[in-house]
């Protein structure tokens, strides 16, 4: 009924508590895991899970290392179920994290998917503090619009909190793009303009802030190349002003020019270029004003 996609690289402390909690959702019929050329034992663990017997788990194994958004396209194609759902390798969920978010998608043939917001969990010894909390200002059963993510969020919404029809991916080509960073915020961006997502306040997937998490480790170039792709895309779509100012805020903001103290004599020549393009292009600012 539900397959979960896991993508895995270096995971061996978490994998199998991670795959253990998809075992123990009743309403979970495949578990499929992306192997993408660790080299600790996290893939030794997995065979053995899946090794045994009537157990749901396939794993795939990628030849070259191709990040966790390819990975968790592989997972779509293969997938068995009539609703998805993705999970992080150090991640995992409580008892019953389906029950009512399958029940309320099966009841309504117009939802295309179910949020329900993320615990996070912070690892004994990690000094780093997260920001977001996943949750969002609204109703259960309210639909969350694209500027209700951005805006009415106090962090952030996790794709990894949403239940999807695998038809509604399907049927729109909704995929994750390349890269490490922000690969599955543009999953949901995607997702909240073209489907019919619901809001339920069943908060039963655990994120673990393990210290080693793509999003507290990458370099600012590369969120910054992210920031800057929407920041583009934004002038090539249709938002509103308040979107448009949102993504021209990130767009300087996220620039590496103020995340490196110690570079930025060699930062600041792109970054008064990036602030000169801004301010000689009529395009942003006819959608700003």
């Amino acid at each position: 009924m539900i397959t979960v996609v896991i993508p895995l690289f270096n995971a061996e402390k978490y994998i199998s508590r991670s795959i253990n909690s998809c075992i123990n959702q009743s309403e979970v019929s495949q578990i499929i895991v992306i192997d993408d050329c660790s080299t600790d034992n996290s893939l030794g663990i997995v065979q053995e899970l899946s090794a045994l017997k009537d157990s749901e788990v396939l794993l795939l194994q990628n030849r070259i290392n191709i990040g966790p958004g390819i990975c968790r396209n592989k997972g779509i194609e293969v997938a068995k179920g009539d609703y998805i759902a993705f999970l992080d390798a150090d991640d995992y969920y409580q008892a019953q994290r389906f029950t009512r978010a399958l029940d309320r998608i099966k009841k309504d043939e117009e939802i295309d998917g179910i949020y329900s917001p993320l615990v996070l969990a912070v690892e004994e010894g990690v000094s780093i503090t997260p920001d977001e909390d996943y949750r969002l200002e609204m109703t259960d059963g309210a639909q969350i619009g694209f500027e209700d993510a951005l805006f009415k969020s106090r962090g952030t919404v996790s794709h990894c909190g949403i239940l999807f029809r695998k038809s509604f991916l399907d049927e729109h080509d909704i995929r994750y793009a390349e890269g490490y960073w922000g690969e599955d915020t543009e999953l949901l961006f995607k997702a909240l303009q073209k489907g019919n997502i619901r809001y339920l306040d069943d908060p039963k997937t655990i994120r673990s802030i393990t210290g080693q998490n793509l999003t507290t480790t990458l370099q600012a170039e590369e969120q910054y190349a992210f920031h800057k792709k929407w920041f583009y895309q934004m002038l090539e779509s249709d938002y509103s002003k308040t979107v448009n100012f949102y993504f021209l805020k990130n767009y300087i903001r996220k620039h590496p020019f103020f995340h490196n103290r110690h570079t930025r004599i060699y930062r600041l020549p792109k970054f008064i270029a990036m602030v000169f393009k801004i301010i000689t292009t009529p395009r942003l600012w006819s959608k700003l004003l």
